[in-house]
């Protein structure tokens, strides 16, 4: 039963993403590298894509994706469109597929992403990518595993709870697009306690899940790197989230920039500038999102 669930629900996922990216065409001018492992075992979703601008001669900065799914769904190539249109700007993307719940747990999701992230780290410059110019950039579920691995990364006692060795890794600047971060406040709607407790969490994690995933707890072990949102009023389920994460980090001083983008001729849905790369909304959030990378580059 809970397999047929699960399936119906990444089918639902998966039929919505193809229907909203009908008619977009990828970039010229990229080449692109698909399904390298980044881990030598037979687990088929341990596999990242990579693309970089074409007849390059210099170090580029680097972009590692994360995508979204709710934990349980998802698939890297929902955000090839906008990974190309990254590297068409002068940058080398890393687009990683992880394991979804309930094949692993968020916990499982988490040591997956120290995984591809030192794989990343040490064949950047094979790609050509510069070492000392990362950003990690994650939409939606992506959102919170890349902060909780900034801040897993930073800390040896969540190191250890964690399982994990830490990465001499130098990240400028997180990416959040559409973020889902707040799971206190997932917790208090009766769908999502059937969720996390049936699929995104084994039945021993969910007695302490609070604690070690959350973001509000664990903002305090370590200092996240500058932060930019994205986010959109016609996100009917998660709008909320980032209005929370933005009051959390004003909270905790986070040096970060939001941008909000509100519905006008169209309803700009939950991570709207990846599923409608063309939307003039889109493409003004990816130039700004671009802006805030070379920022802090």
């Amino acid at each position: 039963m809970k397999s047929l669930f699960i399936n119906l629900v990444r089918s639902i996922q998966k039929g919505s993403v193809k229907r909203q990216m009908k008619g977009q065409s990828l970039f010229d001018n990229v080449e692109s590298f698909y399904d390298i492992r980044y881990k030598n075992d037979d687990n088929k979703r341990h596999v990242l894509d990579i693309h970089k601008p074409m007849k390059n001669n210099e170090l580029l900065p680097v972009i590692i994706s994360f995508h979204g799914g709710a934990f349980v769904g998802g698939e890297k190539w929902y955000n090839t469109e906008h990974c190309t249109y990254l590297a068409k700007n002068g940058y080398l993307v890393f687009n990683v597929e992880y394991t979804r719940c309930p094949e692993v747990s968020l916990f499982g999701e988490i040591r997956e992403a120290f995984f591809a992230i030192k794989w990343i780290k040490e064949h950047i410059s094979d790609y050509g990518g510069d070492i000392n110019k990362i950003s990690l950039m994650g939409d939606s579920a992506g959102s919170w595993i890349i902060m909780l691995f900034s801040i897993i990364n930073k800390s040896f006692d969540l190191q250890k709870i964690h399982d994990v060795n830490p990465i001499k890794i130098k990240v400028n600047s997180l990416i959040l697009i559409s973020p889902v971060a707040d799971i206190k406040k997932a917790m208090t709607r009766p769908c999502h306690i059937f969720w996390f407790k049936k699929y995104v969490f084994r039945e021993n994690e969910f007695k302490y899940p609070y604690n070690l995933t959350s973001i509000q707890e664990l903002i305090g072990f370590s200092r996240l790197e500058p932060c930019f949102i994205v986010t959109s009023s016609g996100d009917k389920y998660y709008y909320s989230f980032s209005l929370d994460l933005k009051k959390l980090f004003e909270k905790n001083c986070i040096n970060f920039e939001y941008v909000e983008y509100k519905n006008g001729e169209r309803i700009l849905e939950h991570c709207f500038n990846i599923m409608h790369p063309s939307y003039p909304e889109s493409m003004d959030a990816n130039n700004k999102i671009l802006a805030f990378i070379n920022k802090y580059n």
